[in-house]
């Protein structure tokens, strides 16, 4: 079970009104995969904290061919994140999937996904719980939601713009 005492209380809030753990949740919804930042290897299969995968990128990538590939399109998957940041720029935000970190770095409560985000492919749904998501030395958005990004969701997740020039966390086109 995850200790919620470090979790953001709007994410600690949801789990509790669902009346069941964070991994129970996942599994009885869809795949539940899992990202170790520090010590994952993208050569696993992502499916506990033992075969994690190391980057968002490829947890991403599979976790939306998994989303394409079934019919049951009601269900919504699970990505766990841990690990100290993530310095990646994400072109893909997987379908019908709930992101949450359960990690921290630093003095911060949550996982960091630090770069510039902007999906290019059809994103539906994808729900982001507590991340909190940083800059890099570029003048642009933290993230930006192309036309191809549907319902996408940030809850109890944090943006900042201090390690660089930020024109806005969030731009919708």
């Amino acid at each position: 079970m995850i200790k919620k005492r470090n979790l953001d209380k709007s994410l600690v809030d949801y789990i509790d009104g669902l009346g069941m753990g964070m991994e129970a949740r996942g599994a009885l919804g869809g795949t539940v995969y899992y990202v170790e930042g520090n010590s994952g290897s993208d050569e696993e299969d992502g499916l506990s904290w033992d075969t994690a995968f190391k980057t968002l990128t490829k947890a991403f990538a599979v976790c939306h061919s998994n989303m394409a590939q079934r019919s049951r399109w009601a269900r919504r998957n699970t990505i766990y994140i841990a690990g100290d940041y993530f310095e990646e720029t994400l072109t893909l935000f997987p379908q019908k999937t709930d992101v949450v970190g359960v990690g921290s770095y630093d003095a911060n409560t949550m996982a960091g996904i630090k770069g510039h985000h902007a999906p290019t492919t059809t994103a539906y749904g994808t729900r982001f719980f507590n991340v909190k998501f940083l800059t890099t030395n570029a003048n642009s958005a933290i993230v930006t939601l192309t036309s191809a990004t549907y319902g996408v969701q940030f809850i109890g997740c944090e943006f900042d713009g201090t390690g660089g020039t930020v024109n806005s966390a969030i731009l919708a086109t």
